[in-house]
């Protein structure tokens, strides 16, 4: 069967956002292992997949006209038509106004242990931190992203990053581009391989720079939050990262070796020491916090008629009586377990009607009575946590009462969940959230995510993907390369020659793939001089008309490559898993590296990076129908090496116009296979490519994308 008609469904999603701007928000790809497997596992269809969501009020579908225009609703609607076959299931955990640190204590209410896929959005509520090292909002997502990769599911995590607040303000001034976290978090998706995708990148240049109409600010946001535009925007980028490893599986299919290390690898340390997340808590919100309390006097369990679930009373002496374990859980020989615990109890606050209660330890536990104030000043309701160091016991009992002292004449009192820290790390997070971030927003997961499958969201428009095969670009001649670089790596510096500095292997090997093209490589670098020197001194350093200048001084910030499309390449992040993690012989740093400079086969893995984004590997042909074709392929006496060998290692078949287009498209816009192995056996370069977003001036659309991406799908399966 043609694979336009079994994979129609898939094929038919309608993008919002053109396709350079889809690819402008691929913030990070990576080996993606993990999405990898998943996709394969939806396209064989044996076994269940759950998909989920975390994050905050954007993820819950706050400014969209209906929960059904949210952008996990669409994407789940899509995942389900798409695979009518498999038994699918979503689940959205997102609590409004929560920042990450409160999604590592109550993990478990907000996502299953066994997901497959779990998005992340959280870069308006985590606050902000600009700077680069010892990042605090990064940390607290590093403790995040570490519990979701350790869940049993071993599941793909992807970060969803929107714009910071201000940045889509509907009218002037706007926060700048680079005033957000998401490109400091970066970082760990290069640490961890997970992958991010950035709705400010991708409609920064419509929304912002053209201000086109459609696409404006005001177009696409109600406040900070997107609106029904926005979020399909936000879909949009959802369904393009799944086509894309489709992509990938058709050209690098997916190996058993590859799957048994998803399991089999260990969590590698933190990326910050030490920021470990905590091993388990204790969080009850809703209704497994009803099961704690054993006396309601006064108190009644309800929901207000807000979906918002806990213990209210109204009238002073009123009592609440909760039954806790206080224990504190160690490793095996981490020594005795600690005598006392952190609690902390979450209660509301709200400028009227609200009222005083007093916190103390009633029975079988010790600690400081904590009396806690209802009412504030502040224009909003909002959750708190109430902070409490308890004695440990297996049967703590707690009682909270309402006082007849009140700040704002009347005595209401709400009571919605408790925490308990059970380690070290996950008191120290509490410890934090409670004087850094204080707030935490009313919100009942249990009956916030089971309205969120995927079944009950709206089925999304949808039609037939354009199909016909992408047109072909023009070849375009390479005249000059040319490396503007200013530091004692790029010039050489450690090397045993200047022949096996990196920039020299890739111009050699430039000018031995082209002969019949005049090339020219020119290094500008300059030992021991910053960026600021070439600024300043330019002209002395590279042609004005040249073709390509590479740029070596450790940039430490992303938001760079995002805002000016220009590509990034990590020799960290290519090397580090080998170096580091496996210390694999003939890839430890001492292995590379002299001193701080790379030596001769460190810079020789430089060049493969720069080789890899340059290089071609599918060899197109167009051929005659028939049923017996022969293709003889021999290897010629001409040679650019003084040497012959030539390797093939595969073939594809278009088998119809679909899967002709998108592999059409994979050789001439850009051509690379992923995992090719090069001489050095470097297998994560396909992580250091970070940023490779290019604009091919074709006149494709976003449409015929997605049906080309989906049917390499069904071909890699």
């Amino acid at each position: 069967m043609p694979l336009g008609s079994v994979l129609a469904p898939f094929l038919g999603y309608k993008f919002s956002l053109p396709l350079t701007q889809l690819k402008a928000g691929l913030a990070y790809a990576g080996p993606r292992a993990r999405l990898r497997r998943l996709v394969r596992d939806l396209m064989i269809g044996t076994k269940p997949i759950k998909i989920g969501a975390l994050g905050g009020s954007v993820t819950t579908g706050h400014g969209t006209s209906d929960k059904k225009y949210s952008w996990f609703s669409v994407f789940s609607q899509w995942v389900v038509d798409s695979f009518p076959e498999t038994n699918i299931t979503a689940r959205n955990g997102a609590v409004p106004a929560t920042p990450c640190t409160f999604m590592i204590m109550c993990l478990e209410h907000a996502v299953d242990l066994d997901a497959d896929l779990v998005f992340v959005e959280y870069v308006m509520n985590n606050g902000d931190d600009y700077s680069v090292i010892n990042n605090r909002v990064v940390k607290d997502v590093e403790r995040l992203v570490r519990r979701l990769l350790a869940l049993p599911g071993k599941p793909a995590v992807v970060l969803m990053q929107v714009p910071n607040v201000g940045m889509a303000n509907l009218e002037p001034p706007r926060t700048p581009f680079y005033a957000t976290v998401e490109d400091v978090e970066t970082s760990l998706s290069h640490y961890y391989d997970v992958q991010a995708l950035s709705l400010r990148t991708a409609l920064y240049e419509l929304a912002e720079v053209e201000q086109r109409d459609g696409f404006r600010w005001r177009d696409l946001f109600t406040d900070h939050h997107p609106g029904d535009a926005g979020h399909r925007m936000m879909a949009d980028l959802a369904v393009f990262l799944m086509q894309e490893t489709a992509v990938d599986l058709l050209l690098n299919p997916l190996e058993a070796a590859e799957v048994a290390a998803i399991h089999s690898r260990p969590l590698r340390r933190p990326m910050y020491e030490g920021n470990e997340s905590p091993e388990s808590t204790m969080c009850a919100v809703g209704t497994s916090f009803q099961s704690m309390v054993l006396n309601a006097t006064g108190f009644n369990f309800t929901d207000e008629d807000r979906g918002k679930w806990g213990f209210v009373a109204r009238e002073p002496g009123a009592e609440l009586v909760v039954r806790l374990d206080t224990r504190r859980r160690v490793a095996a020989g981490a020594g005795p377990a600690p005598n006392t615990t952190q609690v902390y109890f979450h209660h509301l606050k709200s400028y009227e009607h609200m009222g005083k209660a007093e916190f103390r330890c009633s029975s079988n536990c010790t600690c400081e009575p904590l009396t806690v104030d209802g009412h504030h000043d502040k224009l909003i309701s909002q959750t708190y946590i109430a902070p409490m160091l308890v004695s440990a016991s297996a049967d703590c009992r707690v009682t909270i009462r309402v006082l007849h002292d009140t700040s704002s004449g009347e005595h209401k009192f709400k009571v919605s969940g408790v925490v308990v820290a059970e380690d070290q790390a996950a008191a120290g997070l509490l410890e934090r959230m409670a004087h850094d971030h204080g707030m935490v927003p009313e919100g009942d997961f249990e009956h916030g995510v089971t309205a969120a499958s995927a079944a009950a969201a709206a089925a999304t428009s949808s039609g037939q993907g354009q199909n016909g095969t992408a047109a072909r670009r023009a070849q375009q001649r390479l005249r000059r390369v040319v490396l503007e670089q200013a530091a004692r790596v790029t010039w050489g510096s450690d090397t045993s020659d200047k022949k096996h500095s990196w920039f020299s292997v890739f111009s050699q090997w430039l000018i031995k793939s082209f002969p019949q093209t005049s090339i020219t490589a020119r290094n500008g670098a300059v030992r021991g001089t910053p960026c600021t020197f070439m600024t300043m001194c330019l002209e002395q350093a590279v042609d004005l008309d040249a073709d390509l200048v590479f740029v070596e001084y450790i940039l430490n910030n992303a938001s760079l490559s995002h805002y000016y499309d220009v590509q990034a390449l990590s020799l960290r992040t290519a090397l580090y898993e080998l170096a580091e993690v496996e210390q694999r012989d003939g890839f430890r740093w001492q292995d590379l590296f002299t001193d701080f400079h790379p030596g001769d086969a460190g810079h020789r893995m430089m060049a493969d990076l720069a080789v890899f984004l340059m290089q071609t590997y599918i060899a197109p042909m167009l051929v005659s129908a028939s049923a017996d074709c022969r293709v003889t392929i021999r290897v010629l006496p001409e040679t650019s090496s003084g040497e012959h060998k030539f390797k093939v290692s595969g073939v594809v078949l278009a088998e119809d116009q679909a899967a002709a287009g998108i592999l059409e498209r994979i050789s001439q816009e850009g051509g690379k296979v992923p995992g090719a192995v090069f001489e050095h056996g470097v297998t994560g370069l396909t992580a250091a490519t970070s940023h490779v977003a290019t604009s091919n001036g074709q006149n494709n659309t976003a449409q015929q994308a997605a049906s080309e991406a989906a049917a390499a799908e069904a071909l890699s399966t």
